[in-house]
């Protein structure tokens, strides 16, 4: 028994020191992403960064999109918990502020994601959860459910433009400004849709 509590210890403590270590590539990871592509970040650079050698990283991480795609999948993650929390027969302000805090907040990842051209396939993933949410949402007396749907996802591609519009001009419009003109253009697409079915 005394033998079985040591190991526990000692794999806690290999537990808390993977996680801080991971934690230092990650986050000098970021760091570097405010200055440069990730395509042009090397191992041997994050790891002088990051004061680890390249044995410690290749420990936890095969390569640096590995690590970035850690990053990114954790930003994923909370994107669809704020989307789980929408309102999405009514979009408000204050739930879009939070969208736009957590790209403002990742927007190393967000720019590189832009650059690299991936950000098509991540607005594809975040629209498909939007809308699958969105389904449920609308209400049963539709009959042109499926063209609904079709034209949601219009207005959702238009709102991802707003974004990505804000993010290429260095977010210079206030995260408050783009949030009213989101929560504008969305609800009054979606009362024109209404109208119409």
């Amino acid at each position: 028994m005394i033998l079985y509590n040591n190991f526990n210890m000692v794999q806690n403590k290999l537990d808390i020191r993977t996680l801080k270590t991971q934690s230092i590539i990650q986050e000098t990871l970021k760091k570097i992403l405010l200055n440069k592509d990730v395509k042009d970040i090397t191992v041997y650079e994050l790891c002088k960064e990051a004061n680890i050698n390249r044995g410690t990283f290749y420990n936890h991480y095969n390569n640096i999109s590995e690590v970035y795609e850690v990053i990114f999948n954790d930003m994923f993650t909370s994107i669809q918990e704020k989307i789980n929390k929408l309102n999405l027969i009514h979009f408000e302000d204050d739930d879009l502020i939070e969208l736009l805090d957590l790209i403002l907040n990742n927007k190393y990842i967000f720019e590189n994601f832009i650059k690299s051209g991936l950000y098509n396939s991540w607005s594809n993933k975040i629209i498909d959860i939007v809308k699958e949410k969105y389904t449920k949402e609308i209400p049963s007396s539709f009959h042109k459910k499926d063209i609904y749907l079709d034209a949601f996802t219009f207005i959702l591609y238009g709102a991802a433009g707003i974004i990505i519009k804000w993010a290429n001009k260095n977010y210079k419009t206030s995260k408050e400004a783009i949030s009213s003109e989101l929560a504008f253009f969305i609800n009054n697409s979606l009362k024109l849709l209404m109208f119409q079915a």
